[in-house]
């Protein structure tokens, strides 16, 4: 299993660990905790750190689990993307907070209906980057987007990358 645990995101550094709900910024020569989610039921069980972990993790994966999986911030804008497994799919939890207004948004991705959304690699000037394909957009985008869109995405012989930067309208 690799993992990203390392965010970098202007001019602070964030740390997260497989399998703790924490997210820490290194500052000063030491890590301050900043951030800790309460995943529910879908909480790291504590049978999971005194078991073998292959067992565990099969265990543990009947009934499901979240996991932090990235931390991006600008002056704006913060996002936590949360990866959650259960045993009917992968799922993501966005969620955005608006660091002046402290207001909070959330996104939920299914990685199998809904990948135009579920990989956030960034945030810059308030705008939020995924990773998606054409194809993607293609099939998700609204057409009154694609349309305005649909020069800068032009027909290949294949499918290929396109990153995504939106803003997020936050709930008045």
């Amino acid at each position: 299993m690799t993992e990203r645990n390392f965010f970098q995101n202007q001019t602070n550094l964030h740390l997260i660990e497989s399998f703790h709900p924490y997210v820490y910024q290194f500052e000063n020569d030491s890590l301050e905790r900043v951030a800790q989610m309460d995943f529910g039921s879908y909480a790291i069980p504590d049978y999971f750190w005194e078991e073998d972990i292959m067992e565990s993790f099969g265990k543990m994966s009947e009934s499901g689990f979240a996991n932090l999986h990235g931390v991006f911030e600008d002056e704006q804008l913060m996002l936590l993307s949360i990866h959650v497994q259960k045993p009917e799919g992968i799922f993501k939890e966005l969620v955005f907070i608006d660091k002046s207004t402290d207001k909070v948004q959330k996104l939920s991705t299914n990685l199998n209906e809904d990948m135009l959304y579920h990989y956030p690699i960034g945030i810059e000037d308030g705008e939020v980057m995924f990773l998606t394909y054409r194809s993607v957009m293609l099939d998700d985008l609204p057409q009154n987007s694609l349309e305005k869109i649909q020069k800068e995405i032009p027909e290949q012989d294949f499918d290929y990358p396109v990153i995504l930067k939106t803003k997020i309208q936050f709930d008045e």
